[in-house]
């Protein structure tokens, strides 16, 4: 009995422990495919980040060369304040077709000015009846002070020869208005040839490069050979001298 008890035990267990085996085969694969897609996992964005990167820097860039560049309405103001415009000569020499008087809030940047209804309509950038801002280049400023009718007035004329008068509080605020003019046409009529020379040089065509080697430059010319030398007057010869000279005269003569 003892002997047929051995003998069962091991063929009983047997099966167990073979499946029990193939059970922690099976896990140890699954545990192991699931590390090693949690590692590719891991590993793709690290690939890709480098692409994303230079994508992300190539966006920028366009963006930066894309967008426009500072216009006048961006500079900093170099006058502004309440002032009474009229629009008196148009640009074909006649008299504007409305002439009346406009107070309006006049704000001067390097090379243009622009008017608005008031300073609020400036904070939101509407101009006066949607005007564009004057031109500054080529444009004159002069005081009236011979001008009857108003106290404080100055003549903005512009290249296109319109005119415009513009009258200021007090003899302070004339001037003040004055120097600030002078520098936005100067600040506009230095831009232009700046602008047209960066144009013409980028119109320009690059020089021709050759690789033939430039020959010598030719020789400088022989220099002229000197003036003939005078030949010395004779010396001067004394009485004596021409005395003995001369030949003797015969008795007759003497």
């Amino acid at each position: 009995m003892l002997e047929e008890a051995l003998e069962a035990e091991p063929s009983s267990g047997l099966p167990d422990s073979s499946g029990a085996v193939l059970a922690a085969t099976q896990s140890l694969a699954g545990s192991g495919s699931m590390e090693l897609d949690a590692s590719l996992s891991a590993a793709q964005p690290s690939a890709r980040a480098p692409q994303e990167t230079q994508e992300t820097t190539e966006t920028t860039e366009t963006r930066a060369a894309t967008m426009p560049t500072a216009g006048p309405r961006s500079l900093a103001p170099l006058q502004e304040g309440m002032l009474a415009r009229k629009h008196d000569v148009e640009g074909s020499g006649k008299k504007a077709s409305n002439r009346s008087w406009n107070n309006l809030y006049c704000v001067l940047k390097p090379g243009q000015l622009f008017v608005y209804k008031d300073a609020k309509s400036f904070g939101h950038a509407v101009t006066f009846h949607g005007e564009d801002p004057l031109g500054l280049a080529g444009a004159a400023w002069e005081p009236l002070a011979n001008y009857k009718k108003k106290k404080h007035v100055f003549k903005l004329r512009l290249r296109d020869g319109s005119e415009y008068l513009f009258q200021c509080k007090d003899e302070d605020e004339l001037q003040r208005w004055g120097q600030a003019v002078g520098t936005a046409v100067l600040a506009q009529e230095g831009a232009e040839p700046a602008e047209s020379a960066g144009l013409k040089a980028q119109s320009l065509p690059p020089p021709p490069t050759s690789t033939a080697a430039t020959p010598p430059p030719p020789p400088p010319p022989p220099p002229p050979p000197p003036p003939p030398r005078p030949n010395p007057a004779p010396p001067r010869r004394t009485r004596s001298q021409r005395r003995s000279s001369s030949p003797r005269r015969s008795e007759r003569e003497r």
